[in-house]
């Protein structure tokens, strides 16, 4: 997923003309209160966060390996996941330009660089079962299944089922060779899904899951390639997919594109918010605030 977050730091850059000198400012983050960052010339901004609205984005998956029923490949279906981005920001509350007060802080580092200090956290349903305390009425998400003679034991109509173990594949960079390697990138064990209609099921939650980059752990399950471990009829075989992420990736960009620019002060640890939030700045961008 992080092709997603490439294409959104792209809109965080602008050019300059002149690059703000280095001033160290005090940074106060007490649990429960409002971060704080004072500037010695007076200036200060506080830590704070924007909630943004449920909105949806389908997945189509098509299956591209079958081990349980060698030949039978080509089928889709479509995952319909329900999302939320919320937003964190350094925002002006003290500055002698008027015009920047409650304005999201931008760094000049220099050489035509700057950096709006803001980030954005992805609230699914997988993030919920870390972090239940984000957003416990999100709503659940759907897989919608039409022809199902690639599935075994679900020929004549999808019903409950758990995938013992999905794996979610991508092309990373190999920390010691500088190399881009196919590995699996995050996943989950005992993954459960519950029938509601014809044909369509829901998240039911997952013993565990798990994802090799902090932030994305509401994409555990996505990856240029899916596989899943199915067990049926006291043997196992394996499953795989290749999801369609443009669908998903084009709705979270138009979300975030037009997101109003409204943020309130946020208590430093009042929820699970942080542990989820991308980092795409560090308190070093405030030496160089503008």
């Amino acid at each position: 997923m992080r092709q997603w977050f490439a294409l959104s730091l792209g809109l965080l850059f602008c050019t300059a003309a002149w690059a703000q000198t280095p001033v160290k400012p005090v940074v106060t983050r007490v649990k429960g209160q409002v971060a704080t960052a004072v500037w010695p010339d007076g200036r200060e901004a506080q830590f704070w966060v924007s909630r943004g609205t449920e909105f949806a984005a389908p997945v189509p998956f098509k299956v591209s390996e079958n081990g349980c029923k060698p030949g039978a490949v080509g089928a889709e279906f479509v995952s319909n996941w329900n999302l939320r981005l919320d937003r964190v920001a350094w925002i002006w509350t003290k500055h002698p330009d008027e015009k920047k007060l409650n304005q999201i802080v931008v760094a000049n580092y220099g050489n035509g660089r700057m950096n709006a200090l803001f980030s954005f956290a992805f609230i699914t349903n997988n993030t919920i079962f870390q972090y239940p305390d984000l957003v416990p009425t999100l709503s659940k998400d759907t897989y919608t299944f039409t022809d199902l003679s690639w599935f075994p034991g679900m020929e004549a109509g999808v019903q409950d089922f758990t995938i013992s173990n999905w794996q979610a594949e991508g092309m990373v960079t190999n920390s010691q060779t500088g190399l881009a390697e196919n590995r699996v990138i995050g996943g989950g064990t005992h993954v459960r899904f519950k029938r509601i209609s014809d044909g369509v099921v829901e998240w039911d939650g997952a013993r565990s899951l798990y994802s090799l980059f902090k932030g994305e752990s509401a994409f555990a399950l996505l990856g240029s390639v899916v596989t899943w471990r199915w067990d049926f009829a006291g043997s196992t075989c394996w499953l795989s997919f290749k999801p369609n992420l443009g669908p998903l990736n084009r709705a979270v960009i138009e979300t975030l594109s037009t997101m109003p620019q409204s943020f309130e002060p946020y208590s430093w640890e009042q929820d699970s918010l942080m542990k989820v939030t991308l980092n795409l700045f560090s308190d070093e961008g405030l030496n160089y605030a503008e």
